[in-house]
Formats: structure tokens, C-alpha cells, sequence
């Protein structure tokens, strides 16, 4: 029993150790483990970080990623050329006749010319059609300068008309040919002064619109080549060209048939073709002669943002209401102020009168009460009569009313 204490203690302190010892080992282990997790951790930043620097270097637009969005690399040869060299495309401009408006003859032949199109087709086509604004804006230029020329002319005319007038010397027949060749040169420029005004006018309209109708053949010349057959680019090149041209002009002469003319686009229409296309909302502010003038070598996108338009039509739309409140509003206070002269006009015999009561009344220090009061009698007396006349004159309408009924 004496040893029975000390017993306890040492089992005690035994358990202590081994407590702390277990301590100390899942202290190692988390230790152990958390290491682990920042030694893992650590890669996913740096994938995370690439991955940054590469949704910047895609924010960066370069070169390339413009031609990966245009879909094609360049525009050679009254071709454009895709896929580096691999795919070419050539374009028909069609310009047709009015179907309807044609005899019974010319329609059965532009069917047959059709029909005998479907037949000769060996390759496939692409029909595109472009819708466009009319701009008429080169017209107008040229317009203008035969009107300054016109008016140069016209003032020469005037002066000669003067000179020959005013010469003791001319003939009547003189004078007479210096005035009609006058009325003639002035003629021609208001003619022409009215036309450019009314085209000038019609230019304002945007919703004048034209049609455009294309055919696109494509064409890739490796189609025809085998595996042993090898080609450089400008081989290729030049392969596709004369195949197109040779696809090109039998269809051209096949539309013919049709009463469809056709027209291989050139480089530069070919650009142009393509500008409209991804430029739809801007490309009358940058033309394509604006481009091209303005040393531009590459084609580039001026269409603005669609959230941007949104808020633009909004703040129109806005601002168009508010002119239009303001004008209901305006409306209003000038049909008020109307009112209020019409009634003034309407009962202005009595405002006349209160008034001149009220001015009689202020004033009988002045005049005597005597005057005041027969002032009072004659204007109640003035009241009396106008009241009788209207009666009267009240009676008489009814009276004719009555009688013409």
C-alpha cells in the first residue's frame, strides 16, 4: 500500500511521455503535409500567370489575328487569295434587266439563257448579293464644276451684253444676239444650279438603296494536283488564275444569253467589295478611294460598338422626347396666355367701366361729391343702354333664326 503512490506516479509520467511524444508526431505530420500544399500550390500560379500573359498577348491585336478575322491574305491578281495560297476566289459583278418589263418573246429567251446557265455549270458558285446606300457624292463634284465653269461663262455672256448695250456704235440685231446668247448661258445655270440642289437634296436621303449582285467562284489548286506533282506559291498562283479566268469568262458568256451582263471585279473592286462587307454601318465616311488615297495598305474595321450605338439611339430618343415635352409645355402656356387676352378682350367694356369707378372713387376730394355722384348716374346710365342693346340685338337673332327656319 506504502508503494502504491509512487506506482501511480510513475504510470503517470509514463503516460505523459507518451502523450507528448504523440503530440510531437502530429505536430511532424501537419508540418509535413502543409509543406506539401504550398510546394503544390506554387505551380498552379505559374500556370495562372501564363495564362494571363496570354489573354494579353490575345488582347494585343497583331497581324495576324486581323488577317485570322478577315479570313483571307490578301487581295492579287483580281483575286483574293486564302489559306496562304491554297484557296483563290474570283468575283462576277452581274447587272441585269428589268424581268418584268420584257415581252413574252424576251422572257422565254432569258429563261432558256437561264436554264442553259443551270445546265453549264461544271463547278460551284456562290450567288452574293449586296445591299448599299446610293452615294452620289462624285456626281455632285463633278456637277459643281461645270457649274463654276458655267457661271464664268455666264458672266462673260453679261459683260459682252453690257459692252455691246452701251456701244453708241452696235446695231439693234447686235444688242439682240449679245441678249439671247445672255439668256441662253444664263439658262444652262440655273438649269444646272437646280439639279445640283435637287441631287444635293436627294444625297441627304439614307435610305436610298441599291443592290449589287456577285458570283463567286472558288477554286483550290491542289485539287488537281497529284502527290508527285510539286508547286511553289507563285506557281500555284498562277495555276488558280487561269483556271478562274477560263470559269470566269464561260460563265459570262453563258449569262449573256440570259440578258445578265457580267464583269470580272478588278483588285481594286474586289477591295472594295470586301470593305463594304466589314464596314457596313461606316463605309460611306471612309471610303474606299478615301483609303486608297490616303496610302492605307491594309484593310481595317471602323464599325463602332454596339453597346455604343444603343446609348447613342437612346440619347437621341431622349433628347427627341424632351424637345417634345417642351413643346407641349410652350403650347400650353401660349394657349393659357390666349385665353386670358380673349376673356380680357370679351368683358373689356366692364373692366372699362369697374375702372373708371374705381378712379371716380379715389378722386372725389378732388372732383367734388357732387361730380362724383353724376359721373355715377351717367356711367350707370351708359350701363343700362349697352344692356339694352344687347338684348335687342339678342332678340333680332333669334327673331331671323326663328324666320329663316
Amino acid at each position: 500500500m506504502e508503494n502504491s503512490p509512487e506506482k501511480l506516479l510513475q504510470i503517470f509520467n509514463i503516460l505523459l511521455v507518451v502523450m507528448l511524444f504523440v503530440l510531437f508526431v502530429l505536430i511532424m505530420v501537419l508540418v509535413i503535409i502543409k509543406v506539401k500544399d504550398i510546394k503544390k500550390q506554387q505551380p498552379k500560379k505559374n500556370e495562372k500567370g501564363k495564362k494571363n500573359n496570354k489573354t494579353i498577348s490575345v488582347e494585343d491585336y497583331s497581324k495576324e489575328s486581323v488577317y485570322d478575322f478577315m479570313e483571307f491574305d490578301a487581295i492579287e491578281d483580281n483575286m483574293i487569295v486564302r489559306k496562304e495560297g491554297k484557296r483563290c476566289v474570283m468575283v462576277i459583278k452581274c447587272n441585269g434587266s428589268n424581268f418584268d418589263l420584257a415581252s413574252e418573246d424576251e422572257k422565254l429567251a432569258i429563261e432558256s439563257g437561264f436554264l442553259q446557265f443551270l445546265n453549264s455549270l461544271k463547278f460551284p458558285i456562290q450567288i452574293y448579293i449586296q445591299t448599299r446606300k446610293f452615294n452620289i457624292e462624285n456626281s455632285i463634284v463633278e456637277y459643281k464644276e461645270k457649274l463654276n465653269k458655267l457661271e464664268r461663262e455666264n458672266e462673260k455672256a453679261r459683260t459682252e451684253y453690257e459692252i455691246t448695250r452701251r456701244n453708241p456704235n452696235s446695231t439693234d440685231k447686235q444688242i439682240k444676239a449679245a441678249y439671247i446668247e445672255l439668256k441662253k448661258t444664263n439658262n444652262i445655270y440655273e438649269y444646272t444650279k437646280d439639279v445640283i440642289k435637287n441631287t444635293e437634296r436627294m444625297s441627304m436621303n439614307k435610305n436610298v438603296l441599291k443592290k449589287e449582285h456577285y458570283i463567286a467562284i472558288t477554286y483550290s489548286p491542289l485539287e488537281d494536283l497529284t502527290s508527285e506533282e510539286k508547286y511553289d506559291k507563285e506557281e500555284l498562283k498562277d495555276k488558280a488564275f487561269a483556271e478562274l479566268y477560263t470559269r470566269a469568262q464561260s460563265l459570262i458568256r453563258v449569262l449573256n444569253a440570259c440578258d445578265v451582263n457580267g464583269k470580272i471585279l478588278n483588285s481594286t473592286e474586289l477591295a472594295e467589295l470586301l470593305y463594304v462587307a466589314y464596314n457596313r454601318e461606316q463605309y460611306e465616311i471612309y471610303g474606299i478611294d478615301k483609303v486608297l488615297n490616303s496610302k492605307y495598305d491594309q484593310l481595317y474595321v471602323t464599325t463602332p460598338d454596339i453597346m455604343d450605338k444603343k446609348i447613342k439611339r437612346l440619347d437621341k430618343e431622349i433628347e427627341e422626347r424632351a424637345g417634345k415635352k417642351a413643346n407641349e409645355l410652350v403650347d400650353r402656356v401660349k394657349s393659357e396666355k390666349e385665353q386670358k387676352i380673349k376673356d380680357r378682350e370679351d368683358n373689356m367694356d366692364d373692366i372699362v367701366k369697374e375702372m373708371t369707378r374705381i378712379i371716380l372713387n379715389q378722386n372725389e376730394q378732388i372732383i367734388g361729391k357732387d361730380v362724383l355722384e353724376r359721373a355715377t348716374e351717367l356711367l350707370e346710365e351708359e350701363e343700362g343702354g349697352a344692356k339694352n342693346e344687347k338684348e335687342e340685338r339678342t332678340k333680332k337673332k333669334t327673331t331671323r333664326r326663328a324666320t329663316s327656319k
